[in-house]
Parts: C-alpha cells; sequence; structure tokens
C-alpha cells in the first residue's frame, strides 16, 4: 500500500509536509538578517538519513542493554558534486559509539548502519513518477 505525505504552501518559501497528523516545515536558506521556517530540504533529507539510522540503533538497543543510546552521536555533512547545486554528490555519516563495545558489537552496528531504508534508498536510488494536475 502506497504511504502518503501532503505538501501545502504556508508563506513565502515556507512549506509544511504532513503525514499521519504530523508536520514538518521545510524552508529556503534565509537571506542576511532573515530567519527560516524550518531546515531546508537537502537538510530535511539527510536529517531522515539519520534518524532512520537511529530508529534502527534503538530497535539493536532494546535486545542489547549494554548500547548507551545515551552515548551514541550521528553526525552527517554532506555537499554537492563540482559540477552541479541541484543535487547532493556526497553524504559522510560519523557514528560514534561507546568504547565499552566489543569489536563484534562494533561490526554489527556499522552492518546496521548501512542498512536502514533511507541508507538503501538514497545508495540505490529510487524511482520517481511525476504528474503535474490543474485543480483537485
Amino acid at each position: 500500500m502506497a504511504k502518503r505525505v501532503q505538501v501545502e504552501w504556508v508563506n513565502g518559501r515556507a512549506w509544511r509536509a504532513t503525514a499521519r497528523g504530523m508536520e514538518v516545515i521545510a524552508g529556503a536558506v534565509p537571506a542576511a538578517g532573515e530567519t527560516s521556517p524550518g531546515m531546508t530540504p537537502a537538510e530535511l533529507l539527510v536529517a531522515a538519513l539519520a534518524g532512520c539510522t537511529g530508529i534502527d540503533l534503538s530497535c539493536y538497543a532494546e535486545r542489547h542493554p549494554e548500547l548507551d543510546l545515551s552515548q551514541v552521536r550521528l553526525e552527517l555533512t554532506w555537499s554537492d558534486p563540482p559540477d552541479t547545486k541541484r543535487r547532493i554528490g556526497h553524504i559522510d555519516m560519523r557514528v560514534t559509539l561507546p568504547d565499552t563495545l566489543s569489536p563484534e558489537q562494533r561490526a554489527t552496528i556499522t552492518r546496521i548502519v548501512n542498512n536502514c531504508k533511507i541508507h538503501q534508498t538514497l545508495e540505490h536510488g529510487v524511482e520517481i513518477a511525476t504528474e503535474v494536475a490543474v485543480g483537485d
């Protein structure tokens, strides 16, 4: 079954996305002296990767309480390719774990963080079908 997100204009360059009764605001990078109503779409995409990874780590931690999630940090940076600003070219994700984990646990966690749904989607691509309609 298809999932659904609906997006509507708020004002200026701000758009509200809603799904399952929850909402997030996407906005453009603000000009000097302005504030942004929300994260940019690129920030939301990278945050989705981090959030998906974190949720998978939470599932692992539920079965392995020795993983203290309060000691886990995810830091992501990204850059555009040199030939265009129209897409993200590279994402770096640094996962910092407590030093109390065994090498086997770190290897398992490495597999987990490289396997979340968003990571796999970004790595393998996704088909996008677009329809432009007039009216409702």
